[in-house]
């Protein structure tokens, strides 16, 4: 099977690309490395984001909180890993 056509797969089978899929995971390991008090500095260096606010968009798109906010992690509010943005449908590839 060609690369083209497993991208072509993938992207029909979750409606995400493999891209967005990995853009996804690392925001919500790095949403989890804030709750457990790592400093958003550190989670730059770890997850390989170009620099804070490279990490703060992720946050924002994927997550929909800030490091700060994350940092403060009320028990009462739970960490939703399901954010969406905005109502209408719109691909997360960026």
């Amino acid at each position: 099977m060609s690369e083209r056509t497993l991208q072509r797969r993938f992207l029909a089978a979750t409606g995400l690309t493999r891209n967005a899929v990995r853009q996804i995971d690392r925001a919500r390991h790095a949403a989890v490395l804030i709750r457990d008090g790592v400093p958003a500095g550190e989670v730059v260096h770890r997850l390989g984001y170009f620099d804070q606010p490279h990490l703060a968009r992720s946050l924002a798109r994927f997550v929909g909180r800030t490091a700060t906010r994350l940092a403060q992690a009320d028990p009462a509010e739970p960490l939703s890993l399901l954010y969406r943005s905005s109502a209408s449908p719109h691909r997360i590839d960026g």
